[in-house]
């Protein structure tokens, strides 16, 4: 019996230890992913910890209790293993592959910004696109200058864009930019309603075509277009199809 209760100590010495050495790191990534990872994170360690109180004496005398005991801690640590790596991971990858969309979606919107901007994308793929590619990232807090992003990007027929276009037309909290190109020579020819880390994006990405004579560019109104911005462009080049 104190053998038992001796190697019980030692496991959770250990995921103590872990815990607290790795809280500033655990908590950077907490608040990259803070509306997803959170709640994640603090359930795993929650049934950890409900599970050593409640359980720990009972599991030492009957067997069923014993493997309820040792589930619910490896669940608790899978859980914050998972709510550690997980969110990040895929907001990372899978920037071509259309079968995660949903995920990637997912953890944009309920982990980096913890549920606005959900109308913006759109809730499933559609499913006559080429070229998909799609990249999210979520906020450092160590970086002053920089800020989460998702820019997803897709080839489609005329009437896909017309219909995402009559979307946002009546979507609240975005109004149509005036896409108006320059005309002097030697400037990058990009509308300025357009900004430049959004055209590089696109070009080094997208393979977008760099006249956007014929593109409609949607924002967000929400008066902080400079540290936050939202929008869409669609572009009607038939050079792209």
């Amino acid at each position: 019996m104190e053998e038992k209760k001796k190697s019980y100590a030692i496991g959770d010495i250990v995921v103590t230890a872990a815990c607290i050495l790795g809280l500033p790191l655990v908590l950077i990534r907490l608040s990259m992913y803070g509306g997803l990872t959170a709640p994640m994170w603090w359930t795993g360690l929650g049934i950890y910890v409900l599970s050593a109180l409640l359980l720990y004496r009972r599991s030492l005398e009957k067997k069923w209790l014993k493997a309820l005991h040792w589930s619910a801690r490896i669940l608790g640590v899978l859980l914050m293993l998972a709510a550690f790596y997980l969110p990040a991971e895929i907001g990372r990858y899978f920037e071509r592959d259309p079968s995660m969309y949903s995920a990637k979606r997912y953890v944009y919107i309920e982990g980096v910004k913890d549920g606005r901007d959900a109308g913006l994308l759109p809730e499933e793929l559609p499913g006559d696109i080429t070229d998909y590619y799609f990249s999210t990232m979520s906020e450092m807090p160590m970086a002053q200058d920089y800020r989460p992003y998702a820019y997803l990007v897709f080839h489609g027929s005329e009437e896909l864009l017309r219909s995402f276009e009559a979307k946002f037309s009546q979507m609240s909290g975005y109004e149509q930019a005036e896409a108006k190109m320059p005309e002097e020579a030697g400037a990058v020819q990009k509308p300025e309603a357009l900004p430049m880390h959004v055209f590089d994006k696109l070009l080094d990405e997208a393979s977008i075509n760099e006249d956007l004579s014929r593109a409609v560019i949607y924002l967000g109104n929400d008066g902080d277009r400079l540290n936050s911005p939202t929008g869409a462009l669609l572009n009607y080049d038939p050079d792209l199809w």
